[in-house]
This record gives structure tokens, sequence and C-alpha cells, in this order.
């Protein structure tokens, strides 16, 4: 599974990847009215490996995340 901590973030969004993956990972953040407000890719994730996503340039609100691993 992937773990997304904290659930309010104010500057860093940090994800764990708890599965057996490996690959790229992109991370995709859309507000609540669907529109792609970020998008971040980090190269070579594998499970158990930790990264995290730069949300300073967001204003506060509530926002999906979504991660696809390729």
């Amino acid at each position: 599974g992937v773990k997304l901590h904290s659930t309010i973030v104010d500057s860093t969004l940090n994800i764990e990847m708890s599965d057996v993956v490996s690959g790229n990972a992109k991370i995709d953040i859309y507000s609540t009215t669907a529109a792609k407000v970020l998008s971040n890719t980090k190269a070579n994730v594998s499970s158990n490996s930790d990264f995290s996503v730069d949300v300073t340039s967001l204003s506060k609100g509530v926002y999906i995340c979504t991660i696809t691993i390729k």
C-alpha cells in the first residue's frame, strides 16, 4: 500500500511505499473542482521507499492526490 502522512500538510507531503512496487512514480494533486494543481515525478521508486512532495505553492484547502507507478 501507500501511506501519506500527514493528512494535514503545510509544506511537505510525505509518501511511503510499502508494497512490492518498482518504477517511476507520478504524483498528481487535484483541487476539489478536478483541476490539476500540481504534478511531480519521482524516478526509480521501490517498495519500502519514502519520498516527499513540496506543496508550499498550494493554497490552504482540500485536495485529492493520485499516485501512478509505471
